[in-house]
């Protein structure tokens, strides 16, 4: 992304959603144009750069017109959007230039206890171990999966990507993040850091409850599991971490070709 290349230096955020990470990258670099895509356009409550633009794309479709257009593109929580996610990976190459980085980044719908171990998706209300939040996360990841959404696409990133003729340094970490500030020893940024995931947390729990009631949930439970839930989250009991994936991979000089069918 450094200045004075041959190409103005370019990035894409594909799903962009409400334009943030967009917006900040393009305020980060001033000297770069920023691209985001989403099948609706943003609501942005901030001022749009000047060298930032948003468009309405569906790249569950073929992205011709973006080729090798890009020098950094960044993926972050579209699985429920994506139909074919190594088709997506595969059309990605497509459009960044030679030496572009590829970033990718997902929340595990798997939940986590305070000792990192997974917490129960098959008990049911009122037995021991059973968690609102939980229970709400688990049936969006089964709702979006019966859609036929890659939603369990994060764990063949590293496979794909390996496998990929068109990328090389391919890489994969999960870290995990504490939902609400429940971890002695925070410094002052881990304790952001864990707040921002209580609060995102709570909303989603609220977002999740139209594609629930369309695939066949009861209305008034799903309230009681919500408001269940946003009570666990804001008392932070119990201690739940949430995993997020991250990889990257850098595009090689390959020529790109259509996939085989």
């Amino acid at each position: 992304m450094t200045p004075g290349q041959r190409h103005t230096p370019a990035a894409v955020d594909i799903g962009a959603g409400s334009g943030q990470w967009a917006i900040e990258f393009a305020r980060e670099f001033p000297h770069a144009t920023v691209v985001g895509i989403d099948l609706v356009p943003p609501a942005p409550n901030q001022m749009i750069p000047p060298n930032c633009r948003f468009e309405v794309d569906d790249v569950n479709l073929p992205l011709y017109h973006y080729e090798k257009a890009f020098n950094v593109c960044h993926m972050r929580s579209i699985d429920h959007g994506i139909t074919d996610y190594e088709g997506l990976i595969h059309s990605v190459a497509q459009i960044l230039r030679t030496n572009g980085v590829l970033l990718m980044v997902s929340g595990d719908n798997q939940l986590f206890s305070e000792n990192r171990t997974p917490m129960p998706t098959n008990v049911q209300e009122g037995q021991p171990g059973w968690c609102a939040t939980q229970a709400l996360f688990i049936a969006a990841q089964r709702t979006a999966h019966a859609r036929g959404a890659a939603s369990e696409a994060r764990y063949k990133w590293q496979e794909w990507l390996l496998a990929s003729p068109y990328y090389t340094s391919a890489g994969v970490e999960d870290i995990y993040i504490p939902i609400g500030p429940w971890m002695n020893g925070l410094d002052n940024r881990c304790i952001y850091i864990a707040q921002l995931m209580q609060m995102t947390a709570k909303r989603i729990l609220s977002a999740f409850k139209p594609m629930l009631l369309a695939n066949g949930y009861n209305s008034e439970v799903l309230d009681a599991w919500i408001g269940m839930a946003v009570k666990e989250v804001t008392q932070m009991n119990p201690r739940l971490f949430a995993r997020w994936r991250f990889a990257w991979a850098v595009r090689n000089s390959t020529p790109w070709t259509e996939r085989a069918p």
